[in-house]
């Protein structure tokens, strides 16, 4: 007589023990409260500049996501750095009769510039500006940590090592 003993193994291994390690990106954040620093500093150093604008020999250039610096051209021999805005998400700006509206984040800023060595921000108009970018990585394939609209602002996409994302293109 034959006996055919049947042996099932299992794996000591759980499937919640796998995990998947990829190439992604994620979304770097700024809480909400954070957007709402506004101030004005001594000059700085350029090192991520975007938009300039020029009024009334004064050039405007947008640090960004960081902020505005303002620089006296009356000579353009000798430009002055008057001084720095620290202005959060900032991209874009404009100017019209001693105005300087730009984005921060979400928000839209309204600054009086009369005197440039003493801005004053007039008005901060809360969530004008929808994030329609912000929903995945500036890529048009791969795998990134899902946005999450609790977390603030996104500033930005960083390329990273990802376990286990839940989210692709």
């Amino acid at each position: 007589m034959n006996v055919c003993i049947v042996m099932t193994a299992t794996s000591c291994i759980r499937d919640n023990d796998l995990h998947q390690v990829v190439d992604g990106y994620k979304p770097t954040y700024i809480s909400y409260d954070s957007l709402l620093h506004f101030k004005q500093s001594d000059p700085r150093t350029f090192s991520n500049t975007g938009k300039i604008s020029y009024y009334n020999k004064y050039l405007f250039m947008v640090e960004h996501l960081q902020g505005v610096h303002i620089i006296n051209l009356s000579d353009t021999t000798k430009p002055e750095r008057i001084s720095f805005l620290e202005i959060p998400g900032v991209k874009d700006i404009t100017l019209k009769d001693q105005i300087l509206y730009t984005d921060n984040g979400p928000h839209l800023l309204v600054i009086d510039i009369t005197d440039l060595n003493h801005v004053v921000l007039l008005k901060r108009n809360l969530f004008v500006f929808q994030q329609t970018d912000a929903k995945h990585p500036p890529v048009r394939f791969g795998w990134f940590e899902c946005y999450n609209p609790n977390a603030g602002w996104v500033l930005d996409w960083q390329k990273t090592t990802l376990t286990d994302p839940k989210c692709s293109l």
